[in-house]
Parts: C-alpha cells; sequence; structure tokens
C-alpha cells in the first residue's frame, strides 16, 4: 500500500458507522456504476466470506471489455479493463493473503474465464490479459497446496490450470511451459487419472489440432499415466 492509501484507511477505521454510510451514499451519488461493490464479497479481516458474489466480478469485465471493443480506437477504454481487471486481481489476492483460499479459487475462475475469452476482443488484449494468467498460475497452485484434503477444490484449481495451458497450446502466447510440471508434481494417484481423462478428451475434440500441440499432450499424458501405474 502507498502511504496516501494507508492514511485513508485509518481515517475510515476512525468514522463510525454513520458516517461511513453517509460518506458510501455521497460516492453513490457520483458514481453510481459503483453500487455492485456493495453486493461483492470483499476480504475483510476476522470476518470469512462464505458466499463469494463471483458473477459480480465477472459483469464488470465483461461490462469493461465490451466498451474498450465497441470504443476500439480510444485508449481511455483499454485502460478501463487493465484498471478493472487490477481491481479483481487486488481482492483475489487479499484473499489469499487472509488464507481464504475458497474465496480465492472463485475470483481465480472468473480471471482465467474471462481472460481466455476476450485475449483477442480487443487491441493489445495480449498486454493486459497475459499477465493476469500469468498471475493465476500461481494462484491456482497455491489453491491446490492450500486445499488440503478438499478434492473439490483441488480439481476445481487443476481444471483451471489445465485451462491455461489447453488454452496456451492452442493459441500459442507461450503461458503454460510449467503447468505440465505443477499437475503431475501436485497431484494424487486417482487425480492424475482424472486428468489424463481430460487430455484424452482435448486430443479427441481437437484431432486436427496442430502437430506440435498433440505432441504436447502426448508427453502430458504418457507423464500422468506413468505416475498413475500402480505402485
Amino acid at each position: 500500500m502507498t502511504k496516501k492509501t494507508d492514511h485513508l484507511e485509518q481515517e475510515l477505521q476512525g468514522s463510525d458507522k454513520a458516517e461511513l454510510i453517509a460518506m458510501i451514499k455521497l460516492m453513490l451519488q457520483q458514481h453510481p456504476d459503483l453500487s455492485w461493490v456493495l453486493q461483492a464479497s470483499q476480504p475483510v479481516g476476522g470476518k470469512p466470506v462464505q458466499v463469494v458474489h463471483s458473477h459480480l466480478y465477472r459483469q464488470q469485465i465483461e461490462t469493461a471489455v465490451s466498451a474498450a471493443a465497441e470504443h476500439y480506437r480510444d485508449r481511455a477504454y483499454r485502460e478501463a479493463v487493465g484498471n478493472t481487471l487490477a481491481t479483481v486481481q487486488a481482492v483475489v489476492d487479499e484473499f489469499a493473503r487472509k488464507a481464504n483460499y475458497p474465496a480465492a479459487l472463485a475470483l481465480y475462475e472468473v480471471l482465467v474465464e474471462e481472460a481466455i475469452k476476450h485475449y483477442f476482443t480487443i487491441d493489445t488484449g495480449y498486454l493486459l490479459f497475459t499477465p493476469v494468467l500469468c498471475s493465476c498460475i500461481d494462484g491456482l497452485d497455491s489453491c491446490v497446496a492450500e486445499a488440503g484434503k478438499n478434492q473439490e477444490m483441488r480439481l476445481r484449481a487443476f481444471k483451471g490450470l489445465f485451462d491455461i495451458y489447453c488454452f496456451s497450446l492452442a493459441s500459442s502466447p507461450d503461458l503454460g511451459e510449467d503447468i505440465p510440471d505443477l499437475l503431475v508434481g501436485n497431484s494424487t494417484h486417482k487425480e492424475r487419472q482424472i486428468l489424463a481423462a481430460w487430455v484424452r478428451d482435448e486430443l479427441t475434440r481437437f484431432a486436427s489440432s496442430t502437430e506440435a500441440a498433440n505432441k504436447e499432450y502426448d508427453q502430458l499424458l504418457r507423464r500422468l499415466e506413468q505416475e498413475a501405474l500402480p505402485i
């Protein structure tokens, strides 16, 4: 945080409830588009978030991207996309910092899906979305590590990593170089069987894919099947 942000946070902490409500109402009068923040889940210390309204964050990204695509000649709209992505990343990073990994995972999933979906939607989109996907790789790997025995959470995190890997092979943004090691190295025997099935599905669905991509899938499949063999 910057010193200015620290000072602002101290001032807000010193305000009572009535003062905070008054400030929020005034801000919303000036910027009604921020009303979604009131409904969105926020990483507040000492108050674990049980339900993450991830659709609200998704809507913000979709709205910003649509505006940038419509006003493709106006750099300000592309900057707005970057600001929106940075806001969501800041929230997910704070969830992770507070060890609320289920909440973080829900937003990592949004970032991965939206980044892949809109990677080529706007000019220089790769400059905006590549750092997001790189950050998500690290974040999803942390979610796998922190999920413990939560099988559903682990598989969701693996699926996010696998989606980035598939996108990398299909679109050549050179993002998935480390993902095979993460998938093979961090998965259990049972999980490797599931991951291997995902790879087979990709090979079946995209049989006409490039030779290089098929080779990468084949190599990953062999590693997963070898590690999944019973001892």
